[in-house]
């Protein structure tokens, strides 16, 4: 049965986004409006070509048509991320505080450090926090 309706999805030609009232939702309608606008006008973002027939934005809803759909939601969703999340600081590039294995060549890695945003800034970017007097706070090392 789910792979029925994943077979159903890869084969979609076309989707709709309508309008919601929520503002989040409606924010991130927009959003991807934006990135397909981008891919539209620099067709080297996702390495092949988005024509501004395979959109329209109108009112109440956007409208996005392509052989490909899956793989054009996708990349753009990777692209918008990479964007968003990947907030390294010059310093943080420069330093490469990260490491990574790849088998393949039997060598580690470097990159630089992140620092997130939203939630997940709660729980990984300083998450011990403080306390409103200095003297009350004790910094783990």
């Amino acid at each position: 049965m789910i792979l029925l309706i994943f077979r159903k999805f890869i084969l979609m030609k076309s989707i709709e986004f309508n309008r919601t009232s929520d503002i989040f939702l409606n924010s991130g309608i927009i959003a991807l409006h934006h990135y397909i606008e981008k891919c539209a006008e620099d067709n080297s973002l996702l390495g092949y070509p988005i024509d501004k027939s395979n959109y329209q934005l109108e009112k109440d809803r956007l409208t996005i048509t392509h052989d490909d759909l899956f793989r054009l939601l996708e990349d753009v969703y990777y692209l918008m991320g990479k964007e968003v999340y990947d907030t390294a600081t010059n310093k943080q590039n420069e330093e490469l505080g990260n490491v990574f294995y790849v088998q393949e060549s039997d060598t580690f890695q470097r990159f630089p450090k992140m620092n997130t945003l939203g939630l997940t800034n709660l729980i990984t970017n300083n998450a011990q926090g403080g306390t409103r007097h200095e003297s009350n706070t004790i910094k783990l090392e």
